[in-house]
């Protein structure tokens, strides 16, 4: 008999998609943190007000760009006006220095698996908050 006539027999297989993606997501997440600890663990702390070469990632996502007042921004951030998200997350992490010329940023950038794996650690952090 097709689903269609069979009301609610189509739950059970959303629910076995949507835990077939759970630990996908889980993979991704750590694999953040992996790239976090390789590549931006030495400059940005995930704690509020822990500052290091770069500012805190705390809360970053929505953040206006240059937004914290107890971080000494280069020209280049203080005069943006945006808020970060995934995807000026993900401009910034692939070429700092082209989308804001000028940054103090030491990372050449990031190839896109592991950019959308930090993205999704970062996003992880948040949502743990």
């Amino acid at each position: 008999m097709p689903l269609s006539r069979c009301p609610g027999a189509w739950l059970p297989l959303a629910v076995l998609t949507a835990s077939a993606a759970l630990p996908a997501l889980a993979d991704d997440v750590r694999e953040g943190e992996r790239v976090f600890r390789n590549h931006c663990f030495g400059c940005h702390a995930l704690q509020e007000g822990v500052h290091r070469a770069g500012p805190s990632l705390f809360e970053v996502i929505g953040r206006p760009v240059g937004g914290l007042e107890d971080f000494d921004y280069s020209t280049a951030l203080d005069a943006q006006d945006f808020h970060w998200d995934a995807e000026m997350l993900d401009a910034f992490l692939a070429d700092p220095e082209g989308l804001l010329p000028g940054n103090r940023m030491v990372l050449w950038g990031l190839d896109e698996a592991p950019r959308q794996a930090v993205i999704r650690y970062l996003e992880a952090q948040q949502e743990a908050q």
